[in-house]
């Protein structure tokens, strides 16, 4: 996704679970995927650790349920879309499925 900055997305993420923003990257390639694997610590020192999967028109971020525990997943959605809409000044499609552990977030714009 060239127009969406994924580092601005991790500094959106953070500031939504109230985590550092100096935040552990690492990053690899595979195939047509470049994924970042981040991890940051919350304000309450619990450590927030959380996937980004970039292709060229597309992101996903998958985070696991248990960061959700005490903050409503589809309020803190909400909030997420906003933020990005407001970072990037245009409209964001997200989708998002749920899996046994994990929410996949999906990104377009």
């Amino acid at each position: 996704m060239k127009t969406i900055d994924y580092m601005k997305v991790i500094d959106i993420v953070s500031k939504l679970f109230g985590a550092s923003k100096n935040a552990e990257l690492t990053a690899h390639h595979e195939k047509e995927v470049d994924i970042f694997d981040i991890t940051t610590t919350c304000a309450d020192e619990r450590e927030l650790s959380y996937r980004i999967l970039l292709q060229q028109y597309k992101m996903a971020i998958i985070i696991e349920k248990k960061y959700f525990q005490s903050v409503k997943f589809h309020k803190w959605l909400s909030r997420f879309e906003y933020e990005m809409e407001q970072t990037f000044y245009k409209n964001i499609k997200i989708d998002t499925t749920e899996e046994a552990i994990n929410y996949t977030i999906n990104i377009t714009a």
